[in-house]
């Protein structure tokens, strides 16, 4: 745990959000102010965290950074846009840097947690644990369900785009493996496979479901492709849905953009299930950073699950986490989530021209890597399109062997809906009591699912956590003396 120092309210705005997304991703929570425990400072010097007897001192250049990176002002503040319509990748600031497959800011909030640890001594402390059940990390599988039927002209499109590169034999096979799926449904049978491999492997997912009325431009621009009211459709939220699995909103195109649309949307989909969807992810990744997110938030959505790279696997944001919106023009948090994805079936094949679906999985298990080293949260996409009789010969298995690979490393495998339940509620916990190392530490938590029975010390040992009703929030979060007002 950690008290505020009363430098912190010189923060700006910007700054105060990277300090609480550091101490959120560094799991240490708040304590009282009568706490006698570690001290946070701001400096100005220099750019590297310090720490002392009782005090840990954060520069103000590095909050700074971590509220860009987090808070994608880069991209929020561009005008760029590429052929999609998207903001492009190169507009990101790690990408500029090609420093994309790197958490730094996550890794910012680590130096701090470590700092705080070392700066503690014999004094109390607590790190809070990274996720629920004792795992170390958590991994999450999602799906962007594109196409729900006229599947064979996704097989025609995919023969003319591997003949495009002069593989006429492979071009031929994908048409061969096409004519073998008619008469069948390899799409819902796709789904249904998926369904019983993760069921299998203990993975629950989430399903992003295109919503709207499909029409001959929007089938040719790949955008909303399917009606929900068709039989394909209802079937395939039917099996989804008996799965237990949790199903999203895929915001079409005009969702990015049209005010309004977002939350038309949201109840245009909730009419076809048992409740009204929690989180979004733009088709196609395509959205005007910031101003997507306001509607998002105007439209009661929870989280967002968008920051990604469509070409490229990697760490948008920065993290291997979730993390509060930030809205660089009203310059506060808004009530959603973002949740980053850090890899995607489609970006080797259709970015980088790599066939063989094997291959996809390198880029996948780089950044899983990084988030499992950093006890963070991995994001992954695919999509149930990709079966041979579509023109992916392989990519099936492919996904069979990563979920195995994930599941040897015992992640969390949580639907994105329980991701974000699970991280507000930990990011709310506060620090009541801590006199005595022998007793239990005393925190404050909200009503909700989560259990919290231990953490552990500056020293990494575990210690008994005794779980109190959550009190004020003003009474455990405002620094000494009070900090500003955010926005």
């Amino acid at each position: 745990m950690i008290r505020l120092g009363h430098t912190v309210s010189t923060l700006d705005a910007e700054s105060r959000f990277g300090l609480d997304v550091l101490l959120d991703v560094a799991r240490v929570p708040l304590a009282h102010r009568e706490i006698d425990c570690v001290q946070l400072h701001i400096h100005d010097h220099g750019a590297e965290t310090t720490h002392e007897a009782g005090q840990v001192h954060v520069p103000r250049s590095l909050l700074r950074e971590t509220a860009s990176l987090v808070g994608f002002l880069r991209e929020q503040h561009s005008d760029a846009r590429d052929r999609h319509g998207r903001v492009p990748s190169s507009e990101n600031e790690l990408v500029a840097r090609h420093l994309e497959q790197i958490p730094i800011a996550h890794d910012h909030a680590i130096g701090l947690r470590l700092a705080s640890q070392r700066a503690a001594g014999d004094r109390p402390f607590l790190v809070l644990p990274p996720w629920p059940e004792g795992r170390s990390w958590a991994a999450a599988i999602s799906h962007d369900v594109d196409i729900v039927d006229t599947w064979f002209a996704l097989t025609l499109v995919r023969a003319l785009e591997v003949a495009r590169g002069h593989d006429f034999s492979t071009a031929a096979r994908i048409l061969w493996s096409g004519l073998g799926g008619v008469g069948r449904d390899p799409l819902l049978d796709s789904v249904r496979r998926i369904l019983e491999t993760e069921s299998r492997l203990g993975f629950d997912s989430t399903w992003f479901v295109l919503t709207g009325r499909p029409t001959l431009r929007g089938r040719i621009r790949k955008d909303v492709t399917y009606s929900l009211d068709s039989r394909p459709a209802r079937e395939t939220l039917s099996k989804i849905l008996d799965r237990r699995q949790e199903i999203a909103l895929h915001g079409s195109f005009a969702s990015a953009e049209l005010p309004g649309e977002q939350a038309r949307q949201r109840r245009d989909l909730a009419r076809y299930l048992p409740n009204a969807p929690c989180g979004v992810r733009q088709h196609f990744i395509k959205m005007r950073p910031g101003a997507t997110q306001r509607e998002m938030a105007a439209a009661g959505f929870e989280y967002d699950a968008s920051f990604g790279f469509p070409d490229r696997a990697g760490f948008r944001l920065g993290l291997a986490d979730c993390s509060p919106v930030w809205d660089g023009t009203a310059r506060t948090t808004l009530p959603l989530e973002a949740v980053p994805m850090m890899w995607m079936d489609r970006t080797s094949s259709k970015y980088s021209g790599v066939e063989d679906p094997r291959r996809w999985l390198d880029p996948a298990m780089v950044t899983a890597d990084a988030a499992r080293a950093r006890e963070g949260l991995w994001v992954g996409i695919w999509h149930p399109y990709l079966t041979s009789a579509t023109g992916f010969p392989g990519a099936e298995e492919a996904f069979q062997e990563l979920l195995h690979a994930l599941a040897q490393d015992r992640p969390w495998c949580a639907r994105l809906t329980d991701v974000v339940s699970w991280r507000r509620w930990r990011r709310a916990i506060r620090v009541a009591s801590a006199a005595d190392p022998d007793h239990p530490i005393s925190v404050e938590a909200p009503e909700g699912p989560w259990r919290l029975d231990t953490g552990s010390d500056a020293r990494g040992n575990p210690v008994a956590i005794s779980v109190l009703p959550s009190l004020a929030p003003s009474e455990s979060e405002s620094p000494e003396p009070p900090g500003p007002t955010r926005g």
